[in-house]
């Protein structure tokens, strides 16, 4: 990776934006890194003015804190009532005049209408029962999940094995499908001669908040803005830079949640790649995203499946091609029922291929316990490693390491018998995490499905039905 003065300079930045807004003890030493680095290339003079001016943005737009009153952020028909999801993550039940973006009182009274501003979510509700409408579940859910960042009616088995074969990634509205939608969009006006990239962006504008401004969305759709005027003005793109950038400028806005370490790691990772070349650059595309993302995932979750970078290398085609026939559908309001069927066939074919590519990688599923500590350290090798723009065949062994190490690290409870409630062993949140600790173990519960009993199968766990 080559790091040029500006880029460095916004590492920086986005550095002293994150310590003043988390105001964590491990961004110090990433901080001393960059500070040193840039004042003995370039002096302090930059570092001063540039880091007044994030301190006084950071604390001016401190003061803008989001609003007390929680709107609704979806709702739930469950057949015997309506049930609203707010922006503080409460469940309320709710009457039959409340609609999304409504501010609405504890006990789920109707306190004050959205009003235009909502008027984008609500139409993005209305899309989503069209689909729903449409397409059979739990194809259909997959769908909205894929193009409409509508995860809520997705299945807890689907969720599961898509966990649990490394490709959860692909539920995510990331650059692959923001990328893949610009394609589409600029195809379509080539065919009608009116291709620009002034008026593909428009549209992709236009369709933006139809996915609920996903922070892999925002982080994909920024990236392509910053790219398009470049490429209009004929400036010259060097994307580390574009990459760090947004992060910065979305850091200012957003909070550092673990869909912002993913998204940022994974597209590194892929830019990392990048500066190669030949069969080391096809080898490293394929396996950065992953070890960039690693480390974290490792550490939030517990779980990894190792042969992740197979599973999306073999699922990848089938997926964009589906994703093409949403799109298709969505844009003809499924109107037509050939793209309609098509997109259903392969909505049903990918899930099959999911659970499929589940069973036969089983094995590359690992367990672990990685501290706090034990990340950090990672992180701020890797980090170093980037920031001094050292061989990325050294990276490639620190991963290695790490795996290496992982597989010595694993975390399982053999034997043993724990009473755990049906709704949490059914969760994809266990099955795809803490329930893969378990290892010939007997789990009793309330109530189980057949997918769980499926999936813990594999580790020798036999779950057994008791009385509440």
């Amino acid at each position: 990776m080559k790091i040029g003065r500006h880029t460095l300079l916004v590492v920086f930045l986005f550095f002293l934006d994150l310590a003043l807004k988390i105001k964590m003890l491990f961004l110090l030493p990433f901080l001393a890194v960059v500070f040193l680095l840039y004042l003995l290339r370039y002096g302090i003079r930059d570092l001063v003015f540039s880091s007044l001016t994030v301190v006084l943005l950071v604390s001016f737009l401190s003061m803008f804190s989001p609003s007390s009153n929680p709107r609704v952020k979806w709702i739930l028909d469950t057949g015997e009532r309506k049930v609203a999801l707010l922006t503080d993550g409460k469940y309320v039940s709710v009457s039959d005049n409340v609609s999304i973006g409504d501010i609405v009182s504890d006990d789920g009274m109707l306190v004050k209408k959205g009003g235009l501003l909502s008027l984008p979510d609500r139409m993005r509700f209305a899309l989503s029962k069209k689909v729903e409408f449409s397409i059979d579940y739990p194809v259909s859910s997959f769908v909205e999940a894929v193009t409409l960042g509508v995860r809520y009616n997705l299945p807890q088995s689907v969720k599961a094995y898509m966990a649990l074969a490394g490709v959860y990634p692909l539920l995510a509205i990331s650059g692959l499908h923001v990328a893949v939608i610009f394609g589409f969009i600029s195809v379509l006006m080539k065919l009608f001669r009116i291709f620009s990239l002034k008026r593909a962006l428009f549209v992709l504008t236009v369709l933006m908040p139809f996915t609920g401004f996903p922070v892999s969305a925002v982080r994909a759709y920024i990236f392509i803005v910053i790219v398009v005027f470049l490429k209009i003005y004929n400036r010259r793109i060097d994307y580390i830079y574009i990459t760090v950038l947004t992060a910065f400028l979305m850091s200012l806005i957003f909070s550092v949640s673990p869909g912002f370490i993913l998204s940022f790691s994974g597209v590194l990772g892929i830019f990392a790649a990048m500066e190669t070349d030949g069969f080391k650059r096809k080898l490293f595309l394929t396996l950065f995203p992953f070890f960039f993302t690693l480390p974290y995932v490792a550490f939030r979750f517990g779980t990894v499946n190792l042969f992740s970078p197979l599973s999306m290398m073999l699922l990848m085609p089938l997926f964009i091609l589906f994703l093409f026939f949403c799109f298709l559908s969505e844009i003809t309001f499924f109107k037509v029922s050939l793209f309609t069927i098509i997109t259903e066939k392969i909505g049903g074919y990918l899930i099959l291929f999911v659970k499929w590519l589940f069973g036969v990688l089983h094995f590359g599923i690992i367990h672990v316990s990685l501290s706090s500590f034990g990340l950090f350290l990672l992180t701020f090798l890797i980090f170093v490693v980037l920031i001094l723009e050292v061989n990325k065949d050294y990276l490639f062994v620190v991963f290695f390491l790490f795996t290496v190490l992982l597989l010595f690290n694993r975390s399982y409870v053999y034997n043993v018998v724990e009473k755990i409630s049906g709704k949490k062993l059914n969760s994809a949140y266990f099955l795809s995490g803490e329930g893969q600790k378990y290892r010939d173990s007997t789990l009793v519960t309330d109530y189980v499905f057949s997918y769980s009993r499926r999936i813990l199968k594999f580790n020798g766990v036999t779950v057994k039905q008791g009385v509440k």
